[in-house]
């Protein structure tokens, strides 16, 4: 008689689970925050908050280490003149302006919808911040 797999060993071997998909969450931030040494990429203050700037709907960006920032709270969600996300206008001009190749990037990937291994990025994300 054969054993019944648990519902964590199916999510395990399915590359494309939430189990994969929040490992690769997890260690998308890990190393983005490890590139910015835990400081603002604004304004160099200590910071945490991890940003993506193209939104994570897009599965081929979701984890590329390109399309994260390291922010402090202020600049994340705080301040309403250049914040992320409250001051977005302001935000996305600065980041053009101090950051073109990287912005040239993002907007060339930002309409491929491949289907997402997000094991496979836990993978490419270990073997990054190594």
């Amino acid at each position: 008689m054969r054993k019944r797999k648990s519902p964590l060993q199916k999510a395990k071997e399915n590359p494309q689970s939430t189990y994969w998909r929040n490992k690769a969450d997890a260690a998308w931030s890990a190393t983005i925050r490890r590139h910015y040494k835990g400081r603002c990429a604004y304004c160099g203050e200590p910071g945490r908050d991890t940003h993506h700037l193209v939104d994570r709907d897009v599965f081929v960006l979701r984890h590329e280490t390109l399309n994260g920032i390291l922010l402090c709270y202020q600049h994340h969600r705080g301040n309403a003149r250049v914040s992320a996300h409250r001051g977005s206008v302001g935000f996305l001009a600065w980041f053009m302006q101090h950051w073109p190749d990287r912005w040239e990037y993002l907007v060339a990937h930002y309409m491929y919808r491949d289907v997402p291994d997000y094991q496979a990025a836990v993978e490419r994300l270990k073997r990054e911040s190594v």
